[in-house]
């Protein structure tokens, strides 16, 4: 599709877009974030997408008409050039400051500007506010944000950050995740857009974490009012993925079912100081020490019950554990580019310290995942012939046996978080719909030190 409307652009070639009833809000989206007014699109029966066993002709005939028509006789109207303008305040008003902001919830979600749970007033002080957490312009462009298309500024973040309930100083990494997710490599469009239920993964290093309260302990991927931060720059994410990137619910994003961490993403710290291992962020080209975000899309959490790792047949047995989720048939990971990881392992502290009096380094870990995590040759009878074109599945194809789920063992990325003491679980993050893991370094203002104090108030 996405490829189409370039088509008509660039070499002027007739082109239509079949899309199913369902999907047109996906397709309209898309074609206004790459500048077109409309589209040249032809309706297909969903009877004829789901491949339902009935007599499609009448559908069949209906959208080869249509087709026609669209090929010989539309053109594109071009929408006019993107501009940065300055945010425009709306103002609401209410019997006293509480009925006001009632209002205004109220109008944030007539409008789809919310997401369900109540929202803090953007003001123009609250900005400004959050504002002080970076000492880029809030007038600098970040860049596109996809499928919609919309222009997002280090404002635009500050204000999302706002709404959702941040602090100045989750700022730069925020605004490092926000960086990550644009790189094109990440296809922020597809996971936008997707039936998958997919979520954002931010995986912080670095002090930075404990600087502004990052939990990277108990209930990392939960609530935890001792530690607010991954809760608020998570929403942030989402805020900003519906009202800049356009992704809604049902309109243009066709989640089936979702998750319930499409709320607040899952953005947590990796408990570096517990761990017997070099951090996440090493295996990405970062020197130990270097405050970074990690950035990817898993569709969901999985729990891994029976971790513990105090002997070394316990330690098999937790291994097994992991191999039975990570082993399971995920046919995002073979339909999408070189480089995705099936998934990502994150191990209690005790569990990790476990492993390593064992002689259990992450690297042997990944490697026992890589050559036992394996999928039944019958599974791909039953699915499509491509999936069998990636060059591991291929290459097993041609012996006895399962098929590996990946081509490398470093693609089994191992994160240490969670409950210091109690090793008896791990989880499980299973890729969802999207590109590879990007990574980004985090910047602090010059006043960080100023702005951390005045925080402890």
């Amino acid at each position: 599709m996405v490829r189409g409307a370039a088509a008509i652009e660039i070499a002027g070639v007739p082109t239509v877009t079949y899309v199913s009833p369902a999907f047109r809000g996906v397709a309209e989206n898309a074609y206004g974030g790459m500048g077109f007014a409309e589209l040249a699109m032809t309706m297909i029966s969903q009877d004829m997408v789901s491949g339902i066993t009935k007599d499609v002709r009448p559908d069949l005939v209906a959208t080869i008409q249509d087709t026609i028509v669209n090929v010989t006789s539309w053109e594109p109207k071009i929408k006019e050039k993107k501009i940065i303008a300055p945010a425009r305040f709306i103002h609401v008003t209410g019997r006293d400051y509480s009925h006001a902001v009632d209002k205004m919830n109220e109008l944030m979600l007539k409008n789809r500007w919310g997401d369900g749970l109540p929202v803090v007033p953007a003001t123009k002080e609250k900005v400004e506010w959050m504002l002080r957490g970076t000492d880029d312009s809030p007038d600098r462009v970040i860049g596109k944000m996809d499928p919609r298309g919309g222009i997002v500024t280090v404002e635009t973040v500050a204000i999302a950050a706002v709404m959702a309930g941040a602090r100045p100083e989750y700022m730069p990494v925020l605004l490092a995740a926000v960086e990550a997710m644009l790189k094109p490599e990440y296809l922020l469009a597809q996971m936008a857009a997707t039936t998958n239920p997919v979520a954002p993964v931010v995986i912080v290093n670095g002090p930075i974490a404990e600087q502004i309260g990052l939990n990277s302990g108990a209930g990392l991927l939960g609530p935890n009012p001792q530690f607010p931060a991954g809760a608020s720059i998570g929403r942030s994410l989402r805020l900003l993925m519906q009202n800049v990137g356009g992704a809604i619910a049902g309109v243009t994003n066709m989640s089936t079912q979702g998750q319930p961490g499409r709320y607040t993403g899952l953005v947590f710290a990796e408990a570096e100081d517990f761990s017997p291992w070099p951090p996440l962020n090493t295996q990405w080209g970062f020197q130990e020490g270097t405050n970074s975000v990690f950035v990817y899309a898993t569709s969901g959490t999985a729990n891994l019950r029976g971790t513990i790792t105090t002997n070394e047949k316990w330690a098999k047995l937790a291994l097994a554990v992991i191999v039975s989720s990570v082993g399971f048939p995920n046919t995002i990971v073979w339909t999408r580019p070189e480089g995705i990881i099936p998934g990502i392992v994150i191990l209690t502290p005790a569990s990790a310290r476990g492993f390593a009096k064992l002689g259990w380094t992450k690297e042997k870990i990944q490697m026992y995942l890589y050559e036992n995590a394996r999928v039944p040759r019958s599974f791909f009878k039953f699915w499509r012939p491509s999936f069998k074109e990636a060059p591991w599945i291929k290459s097993d194809f041609e012996g006895e046996g399962s098929i590996r789920i990946t081509d490398s063992p470093d693609k089994f990325p191992i994160v240490v978080g969670g409950t210091k003491n109690i090793p008896y679980h791990g989880t499980w993050l299973p890729a969802g719909r999207g590109g590879v893991p990007t990574v980004a370094e985090i910047k602090l203002p010059q006043k960080w030190e100023t702005l951390l104090k005045e925080s402890e108030k």
